[in-house]
Order: structure tokens, then sequence, then C-alpha cells
């Protein structure tokens, strides 16, 4: 892939590896000069410490550090040698629980963490594990340990790049056991413990709209061809393109004038070079302004038969993420062969403020000697997007759409 982006992606992924060394470099020499590597700690936060013994509800949790999940009951208890406590009782079901929200931490991506949540289970029911998981699917345990015979439990995951890529922990950790059982958090210790010696972002990075420069050197207002000259997007039909103001920082682009769904925006596979055998995540955030009700925001492919791979619902705000899980399936799929369409299931105006692509990693499932199953084709349940009403065709990429 010999092109503008990627050598503006190289220099990106330099100059992120020198900001990261530097501030390894400066946070270590501030941890030997301190003696400290503490991130977040419990017992030192002083929005919980400062409450009365007995306090309940959501004012417990009020610090930003913490989240509630469900409909549980806190309560500031005693620390068994000093300070305060937080139990968490009359949980309808494991969820209902506490949460560790991840972005106060700041926890980068090149760095190595640890977590360390230490308690008490009153009464634990036999085979009871304290989790330390993810608050969104597929909620998968990530660290674990049974309580002691006085009911003790201490767990600690260690962090690395493979849990801060994962979506389940990309708003929040989920503290709960297995269980309904009333439990007491002491002590939360989030730690910095060095650099990730497995991470690379020029590895993990592969696109990313808001580092494209060919998009983001652009003027506000800039509108037509110019907005996608990048060679990873490409027109689909003859919508109208505008550089907006990104809702944070930067450019956005939006597609307006939309004539049918297909009059929108695709993702050029070829300058991607992804490769058979591995696996990647293709996320696309943005806003719909004036959704029409029952808007989706699909991903799928440029060529027939045009199936829905990855759909979402904006929210009442009008934002979406949609994030498709690309395996071999995917890169077998004559549909995304040239490349990856995004599109609402209407003519509705939308904006698209972020599209990143990811590797992450081997595909399991994958036989290089061709023998991959019965390979269903994704896409044609009951969501399928068969768009058979297109009137004139047209050539878009060499691909009859």
């Amino acid at each position: 892939m010999k092109n503008t982006f990627h050598k503006t992606k190289r220099v990106f992924a330099s100059l992120l590896s020198l900001a990261l060394i530097l501030t390894h470099f400066s946070s270590l020499s501030a941890l030997a000069a301190n003696d400290v590597t503490e991130i977040y700690s419990l017992q030192a936060d002083e929005q919980v410490q400062e409450l009365e013994l007995g306090t309940i509800g959501g004012a417990v949790i009020a610090t930003p550090f913490l989240n509630q999940s469900g409909d549980p009951t806190y309560t500031i208890v005693e620390h068994p040698v000093s300070g305060n406590s937080i139990e968490v009782s009359n949980r309808a079901d494991t969820w209902h629980t506490i949460d560790l929200v991840r972005a106060p931490l700041n926890l980068e991506l090149g760095n190595l963490y640890t977590i360390t949540v230490e308690g008490r289970i009153p009464d634990a029911p036999e085979d009871t594990q304290f989790i330390i998981g993810g608050s969104s699917s597929p909620w998968s345990w990530l660290a674990n340990d049974a309580p002691d015979s006085d009911g003790n439990f201490e767990v600690t995951l260690n962090v690395n790049h493979t849990h801060l890529n994962d979506p389940q922990v990309e708003s929040a950790f989920r503290f709960q056991t297995n269980n309904s059982a009333t439990y007491i958090i002491d002590e939360i210790i989030v730690n910095y413990v060095g650099t990730d010696p497995d991470w690379s972002p020029a590895a993990d990075f592969i696109y990313s709209l808001a580092a494209d420069a060919e998009v983001q050197d652009l003027p506000l207002g800039t509108t037509g061809g110019e907005v996608i000259a990048t060679p990873y997007l490409n027109q689909s039909g003859d919508p109208v393109y505008t550089i907006v103001e990104h809702s944070v920082s930067g450019n956005s682009i939006e597609v307006s004038n939309r004539a049918d769904t297909w009059h929108t925006i695709d993702l050029v596979r070829a300058t991607l070079d992804l490769e058979l055998g591995n696996l990647y995540t293709i996320t696309v955030e943005g806003r719909i302004p004036d959704a029409p009700e029952d808007t989706q925001f699909i991903i799928g492919g440029s060529s027939a038969p045009w199936n829905w791979l990855a759909n979402e619902a904006p929210d009442s705000d009008g934002n979406f993420s949609v994030t498709l899980d690309v395996n071999h399936t995917h890169l077998e799929d004559p549909q995304v062969a040239s490349a990856f369409r995004f599109q609402t299931n209407n003519s509705a105006t939308y904006i698209l403020d972020e599209i990143i692509v990811e590797y992450v990693g081997i595909d399991p499932d994958w036989d290089d000697n061709g023998d991959n199953g019965d390979n269903e084709t994704p896409g044609t349940g009951d969501n399928a997007l068969r768009v058979e009403t297109f009137g004139n065709c047209m050539i878009v990429s060499d691909v009859l759409c």
C-alpha cells in the first residue's frame, strides 16, 4: 500500500510511539522520585471515604470512577481496618452490581496495568466466584477467584493491549459474583506497571478517518469528490459530500442529497490490504441528525446481494456506532471483494465522524488449505438487505451495483 496516507500513517505511528516512549520515561522518572504507581484507590477516593457510615443509594458511588449496574442497594459500611467500604446488596441478578468506569482512569494502549479488587462475601454460597469482567457483551470473565473460608477475596486482572482493545470493557470493567450474593468491596486499586512489550501501534492500526490527512487537512465546507479523494474511500451513487466539524475535534464527512439508500460512501478494500487468516474490526461512528423512525446504519457490501453485515439503530440523540467483526467468511464474500458499503436503510442525511479498521489477531477458523467447511454467506438472515429497485444501474469502482 504505497500511497500518501500510508506515509502519513507511518509518520503518525512513529510520532505516537515516540510520544508513548517520552510519556513512559517521564512517568517512570516521576515514579522513581515519588515511588507511586497508583492510578486509583477506593481508600483514597474522598467522595467515598468522606461519607458517613450507613449512607445508602446513589451517593455511595457518586465518584466519577464508579457506576451503577442494575438496581442493587449500595451502603457505606466499616472497613475491617479503617475507612469506608461499599456493600452491594439486594442484587436481583448477577449483573446488579458495580462498574469501574474506564474513562477517568486514562488507560493508554502501550501500557500495562493491574486492577485489583479486595473484599468480603459474608455468606458466600458454595462455588461462588468474584469476577472482573466487561460491562458490555459478551460479558466474559477476565479474572476471577473464589473467596476463602472466611469469605475474603482478592482478584487481580493484568491489563494489556488485548484488554484495552476489547469492546466489552470499552466503557467500564464490571465487578460481580456468579450469583446474587451480597458482597462488600474494601478496596479497588488500579496501578500502572510498565510498558506493554507485545503492543505496536503500527501492527494494530490500519486506518482511521481521524488520522487521514487527505480528509483532515480540508477546510470546513469543502464539498464534492475532493472530500473522498483519499484512496480509502469511494463514491457510491451521486450524493453530496461535505466536510463538517467533528463533535470533538477535526473533520467529519456529511453525506446528503441521497436519492436512494445506496447513494452513500464505500470503504475500499484493496487499500486496506486485509489478508485471509487474520481477524479485523471495522467500526463506523457518526450521527444522523434527523433520523426517521426505524433507521438503521449498516455496514454491507458494494456488490450483489448487498446484505447487511452489521447494523445498529441510532440512539435518541442520533448517534451511532457500528462494528463489523471481519473473519475469513467476510474476506471470501464476493459482495465485499471491492469495498465495504456504509449506508442507512433510507435516504437520510448522515455524518461520518470516524472509521477505524484494526487488526485484532489470527482467525482460528480459517484453514489455508481451503477446507473451511460450509461457509454461509454473511448477512443472509432476516436482516438481509437485498436492493432490487435500483432503477438504472451504474458502475462504481468497476463493480456493477
